[in-house]
């Protein structure tokens, strides 16, 4: 029913929906056929191509329109979490939400220690290029870490969530610094970008940090830690994080 050009690249094809043909992330070699509702698919694309018309019709049936590979990427999530492309839908066409979407988007501020609106602006720009992207994780990744630090000694369950979000924002920075875009609110995927995008000096460190910061996580949630157990792991999460920071830093244009 669809038919590819090998060789032509990643690509979308005008059929009875549009279909996205992604490279698989972590930089591997294979690829998946993506279909998302129409709305969002051009949506997203006309925000690259510049006109629905150019994306939406064509004269000949199984004409193609080449897509960036970082914004194919990205739409992995469509195909992974089917569930939120509604949300990302009506995000991006600023819709109103439903309850459903409602649960979905507190479920991805629970797993990510983020704030809503930076959920939201994450979702909404899931179209972009992660390289677009260095500078708003790495603003997010000092604003989470300054707050955590702030909070710790008056809050310290706030605080550990915080420094959630700090943590996972410094991961997202990092795979954006590759151009890889990474469903962050998923902790085995987070498991997964280390395994196959970190050099491997590095990965105990960032493997670590994030064990680390996942009992902080939860403490946040459960305050199962009485104070002497949470510092022991509040400093051993500053360390780690000091440690990854270094690390990622190196590769941007911050000292």
């Amino acid at each position: 029913m669809y038919s590819y050009m090998p060789g032509e690249g990643l690509t979308v094809l005008k059929d009875f929906d549009l279909t996205l043909l992604a490279m698989q992330p972590y930089s591997t070699s294979s690829s998946t056929l993506i279909v998302g509702s129409e709305t969002l698919v051009v949506s997203v694309l006309t925000r690259q191509h510049g006109s629905i018309e150019s994306v939406k019709y064509h004269e000949h049936f199984y004409e193609m329109t080449k897509v960036d590979y970082a914004i194919s990427a990205s739409l992995e999530l469509l195909h992974e979490f089917p569930e939120l492309a509604p949300l990302v839908e009506k995000l991006i066409e600023l819709k109103p939400l439903d309850e459903i979407d409602k649960s979905n988007l507190r479920e991805l501020v629970e797993a990510t220690g983020w704030s809503v609106e930076d959920v939201v602006d994450e979702l909404r720009s899931v179209w972009r290029n992660p390289l677009d992207r260095v500078d708003r994780y790495r603003n997010m990744f000092e604003k989470y870490y300054g707050e955590a630090l702030e909070l710790v000694d008056k809050d310290p369950r706030q605080a550990a969530e915080k420094l959630w979000g700090a943590i996972t924002a410094l991961v997202k920075l990092h795979a954006a610094l590759k151009g890889v875009f990474i469903a962050h609110w998923s902790h085995g995927k987070l498991y997964n970008y280390i395994t196959h995008n970190v050099e491997e000096r590095y990965r105990k460190l960032f493997y670590d940090l994030l064990k680390t910061g996942e009992v902080l996580h939860r403490y946040f949630y459960e305050g199962d830690l009485d104070r002497v157990t949470f510092n022991i792991h509040w400093t051993e999460a500053l360390k780690l994080l000091d440690e990854a920071k270094h690390v990622v830093y190196k590769h941007t244009k911050v000292a």
